[in-house]
Order: C-alpha cells, then sequence, then structure tokens
C-alpha cells in the first residue's frame, strides 16, 4: 500500500511539472503551423497566378482592425467574369492574432507572380517575448518569415 501510495505521489509530481511546458510546446508549434499555413498560402496563390496566367487574390475574411487576418482567409480567381474561391484557410485561434502592419486585407498576384505592394503582418499569440512571427510581402510576391518579439 505505501508503495502505491508513493508511486502516486512521484506520479503527480511529475505530472505537476510537466503539462506547463508541454503547454508551451503545444502553443508554440501551433503558432508555427499557422505560419506556415500562411507561407503556403501567399505561395499557392502566387503559382496558381502564374500558372493560369491570370490575377490570383488573397483575401482576409472576417476579421477585425487590429486582427485583420485572423477571421482566415482565402484564395480567389477570377476567369471569364466568374470569381471563384480556389482554397479557403480556417480562422486562427482566438488566442493569435495575424495584423497587417498597413492595414491590407488583399493582395493580387499578377500573372508575372508580383503583387505591386508591399506590407509587414505580425503573427502573435497572447504570449510574450520572442514568441511570433513577421511575414515580409514583397512586391515579387515572395514572402520572408523572421521571429519577431510580441508585446
Amino acid at each position: 500500500m505505501i508503495e502505491l501510495v508513493v508511486t502516486l505521489l512521484v506520479a503527480g509530481v511529475l505530472i505537476a511539472v510537466a503539462v506547463p511546458g508541454f503547454a508551451t510546446t503545444i502553443r508554440q508549434n501551433r503558432l508555427v503551423s499557422d505560419a506556415t499555413q500562411f507561407v503556403t498560402m501567399f505561395n499557392l496563390a502566387r503559382s496558381e497566378a502564374i500558372k493560369r496566367g491570370v490575377v490570383v487574390s488573397v483575401h482576409a475574411v472576417a476579421g477585425n482592425s487590429s486582427n485583420e487576418w485572423g477571421g482566415g482567409w482565402e484564395i480567389r480567381t477570377q476567369e471569364a467574369g466568374v470569381e471563384r474561391t480556389l482554397r479557403r484557410f480556417p480562422a486562427l485561434d482566438s488566442r493569435t492574432s495575424l495584423d497587417s502592419a498597413q492595414g491590407l486585407t488583399r493582395f493580387e498576384f499578377q500573372n508575372t507572380g508580383r503583387t505591386g505592394v508591399t506590407d509587414t503582418l505580425i503573427l502573435c499569440d497572447d504570449r510574450t517575448g520572442e514568441t511570433g512571427r513577421e511575414f515580409s510581402v514583397m512586391t515579387t510576391g515572395q514572402v520572408r518569415v523572421a521571429p519577431v518579439t510580441c508585446t
């Protein structure tokens, strides 16, 4: 009986120590996954514009002024006067924000793959410190990602 109680006590201490660290790991992995998904979306839109030879746009969906892209985003094209949604990406976790420095909620990729605009978007969750990602969208249509300190 004493051995069982000691075993349960040791297990309880290990769980109490491991759970906070595990939660942090899960949140960091979620942030990295969101960042990867955002870059993938830009690359897909750019390649579709080049492949189809038409303008392909990326739109923020249901965002607000401090979290323009947090409601999700979608890739759209207009061919023969008909607008179609090629792919829709879900909203971010409620504790995560994706904010445009210029307040842009749309990027258009020309058939050359260029966007014609530049912007910086910041992806952060409710933690502070160097946990976020900064996306630099260039006129060439390429996106550069760098770590950023969230406040």
